[in-house]
């Protein structure tokens, strides 16, 4: 398994995403319920539910990082 898929991973950096975009604050939940991956990892996504608002992460040069929180 890709180590970039370890769900560890995806939810360190789900939660790292998150404070970041939420001024630190932790999410009240984290739930992963979609992964999509694609050919070449860039185009990887994982979409996360926190709470009431939805969490998607993208992959830009095998790290995750930030696409939408909604």
């Amino acid at each position: 398994k890709a180590r970039g898929w370890d769900r560890d991973t995806l939810e360190a950096a789900a939660r790292r995403v998150y404070a970041e975009q939420r001024g630190g604050a932790e999410p009240p939940e984290l739930t992963l319920v979609e992964v999509l991956d694609r050919p070449g990892t860039d185009e990887d996504q994982a979409v996360f539910i926190c709470g009431d608002e939805r969490l998607t992460l993208g992959r830009r040069d095998g790290e995750w990082v930030h696409e939408s929180l909604t």
